[in-house]
């Protein structure tokens, strides 16, 4: 399969886990000069979706999202 993707800001470096359902990356922030680790997978047997800012994760099924729409992930409550 020939795959073309868009490039990555120069501050965000990721790689893809082995079983090819996960990518994991590091985010440099020049602001708060401090790296964070980032971690999206996809579980095929819960059917769901995992999103991980170093140690905050939010899981949400596959059957909860609205497809074609876009969601928000904070680390913290408003």
């Amino acid at each position: 399969m020939n795959m073309s993707l868009p490039s990555l800001h120069s501050d965000v470096k990721c790689f893809m886990l082995p079983a090819c359902s996960a990518v994991q990356c590091c985010v440099r922030s020049p602001e708060l000069k401090r790296n964070y680790e980032v971690h999206f997978s996809i579980d095929h047997c819960s059917q769901s979706i995992h999103v991980q800012i170093e140690k905050v994760q939010y899981v949400k099924t596959l059957h909860d999202l609205k497809w074609g729409t876009s969601f928000r992930f904070y680390q913290i409550k408003f």
